[in-house]
């Protein structure tokens, strides 16, 4: 009995579409020429202005990754900025991501040179450092009843490399950065 009502769903979810398709075709032949012409205008501009918004972001991809990644970092995220120094040798990376247009910017943080860990060494006592367990790692104090941040709702619709946790960081941008 269940196999049958999925497949009428499916056929009356098929039904409405094919309806639905046709239905927008015989209005496109009822067209005027005049909204016909309209219509291609307005395709051809709305095609226009997104190429130039995607270019726009590209150029800025590619125009910060050729500079000094601490003063990028600085503006971007001034939280980790003091972890970036002549001596680590890192490279900061953006690439363009996310489910809808226009895109948003991603970072990573890269090391070109040789990393050292100096174990023993430091003068950090790497013992009584916490540790976040396999268990513990997803695991996030929530309050029901609250609306998730937009910071949650941008995770939501992730796709491609950042559904893998590759940890690609979203660029948030603030007014500093643009001064």
């Amino acid at each position: 009995m269940q196999v049958h009502t999925n497949s009428n769903l499916a056929l009356a979810i098929i039904q409405y579409k094919w309806r639905m398709y046709y239905q927008k075709t015989l209005a496109i032949y009822e067209m005027t020429p005049r909204d016909k012409a309209a219509a291609r205008i307005q395709g051809l501009w709305r095609g226009y202005t997104n190429k130039r918004i995607y270019r726009y972001y590209r150029d800025l991809v590619n125009f910060r990754n050729t500079g000094d990644p601490m003063l990028m970092l600085k503006a971007i995220n001034p939280s980790e900025a003091h972890l970036l120094d002549a001596a680590t040798n890192a490279q900061v990376r953006f690439r363009l991501g996310g489910a809808a247009f226009p895109p948003t910017i991603y970072y990573k943080i890269f090391t070109r040179g040789a990393v050292c860990d100096m174990n023993a060494f430091s003068p950090k006592d790497y013992t009584t450092a916490h540790q976040v367990g396999p268990r513990n790692i997803n695991v996030h104090a929530s309050t029901p009843g609250t609306l998730p941040s937009a910071f949650d709702l941008q995770k939501v619709g992730r796709c491609g490399a950042d559904a893998n946790h590759s940890r690609w960081k979203l660029v948030l941008w603030s007014e500093s950065m643009w001064q």
